[in-house]
């Protein structure tokens, strides 16, 4: 008995609309709740540890950078579906390919903050006088929504277009095989 192309199509289409629906949960999540909040709940002793648990669960979601990591997975995992659901061909999408390149744009992307400004982003509660200068280790809601989308675009991207990850990765691999050799 030969099994048709309709239930691995089914199940294509299910994943692509379930990761979507995914990173707009998470999407805005991260953009509507503030993780400070969830933090000074988990660091409070005197919550009993269930409290302090759920609490920290809730900020591995809603943290800036934990966050945008999942962001980053699904956007991926959109774009290798979407690949193989505009192709049309009989490719099966890999999952956990696009997971890895989703999770390459996120150290990316976070050792780009680590480089540019010298620290991670924090809870505004964990900074002493936090808002009253400009502090470039607090994520603003609207420094969120860049980088959230910039990094879901460029997640998405690289799994939509798998070529772009693997020459960029060839690139690196010359130019430090270049450099050790001088």
């Amino acid at each position: 008995m030969s099994s048709s192309p309709l239930p691995s199509s089914i199940n294509g289409t299910v994943t692509l609309g379930l990761c979507l629906l995914l990173w707009i949960g998470f999407f805005v999540v991260g953009s509507a709740v503030p993780s400070d909040n969830l933090l000074r709940h988990v660091l409070n002793e005197y919550n009993s540890p269930l409290n302090r648990a759920g609490n920290m669960l809730g900020f591995v979601f809603t943290w800036t950078w934990s966050n945008i990591l999942w962001l980053c997975c699904f956007a991926s995992l959109v774009g290798e579906y979407g690949r193989g659901s505009m192709s049309g061909t009989a490719a099966l999408p890999s999952a956990p390919a696009a997971i890895v390149r989703g999770f390459f744009i996120f150290l990316a992307m976070a050792t780009g903050q680590l480089v540019i400004v010298g620290t991670i982003s924090l809870p505004p509660s964990l900074i002493e006088n936090a808002g009253i200068t400009a502090d470039p280790s607090i994520v603003s809601p609207g420094q969120y929504f860049r980088i959230a989308t910039f990094c879901s675009f460029l997640s998405f991207f690289v799994g939509f277009k798998p070529s772009v990850f693997t020459s960029f990765l060839s690139r690196v691999e010359r130019f430090a095989g270049e450099e050790a050799a001088k």
